[in-house]
């Protein structure tokens, strides 16, 4: 596969948006830690985040790929302009789902044990936009998980401070994906 083609994956899924998620789930380690976690640890948060925010952003441009087709906004999307077809867009999920299970096992057996409540809003998310105006807290949530899985991956125990770290993150996220979605109010 050429750098070309990496490239155009790295577009289709916002890859340079995985920034968002990266500085809440990076304090919480740091806190969780009191200090730095071991490389590995790092390691491996860094490789469950990229694979699962990956992964759900690639899901979410699959899902909504014929509402893309009609929407001016998104009309020129990869998929929408068959840049990538919608099997390599489902190979992309698989591939960065599997990264995150894996990375998940990696660091422990709660993050491990967490894994299908992760998929589960990952999936659902894209599926709320079409009935409900809470699909911007839906997708706050699953980037709350982003801060609570890093302190889970520390510490393998639950704690209070994360989800408290993680209400902060849905908020900030479905308060500007409101914003966000003020675009397509006319479609």
């Amino acid at each position: 596969m050429g750098f070309k083609k990496i490239k155009t994956y790295g577009e289709l899924v916002m890859f340079s948006h995985t920034l968002f998620s990266l500085p809440f789930a990076l304090i919480s380690m740091i806190w969780a830690a009191q200090g730095l976690p071991s490389a590995r640890t790092i390691f491996w948060i860094l490789v469950a985040l990229i694979g699962a925010r990956n992964g759900a952003n690639a899901l979410n441009r699959w899902i909504d790929c014929d509402i893309d087709k009609k929407n001016p906004r998104t009309k020129n999307r990869h998929m929408p302009r068959g840049i990538v077809s919608r099997w390599e867009v489902f190979g992309i999920v698989l591939f960065c789902f599997g990264i995150f299970i894996y990375a998940a096992y990696r660091l422990n057996s709660l993050c491990f044990r967490l894994t299908p409540v992760a998929l589960f809003l990952f999936i659902i998310y894209s599926y709320t936009k079409r009935f409900t105006w809470a699909c911007h807290l839906v997708l706050g949530i699953a980037c709350a998980g982003a801060p609570v899985g890093a302190w889970f991956a520390v510490t393998g125990k639950f704690s209070i401070i994360p989800f408290i770290l993680g209400t902060v993150v849905m908020l900030w996220v479905a308060g500007f994906d409101i914003i966000y979605g003020t675009q397509d109010i006319e479609f």
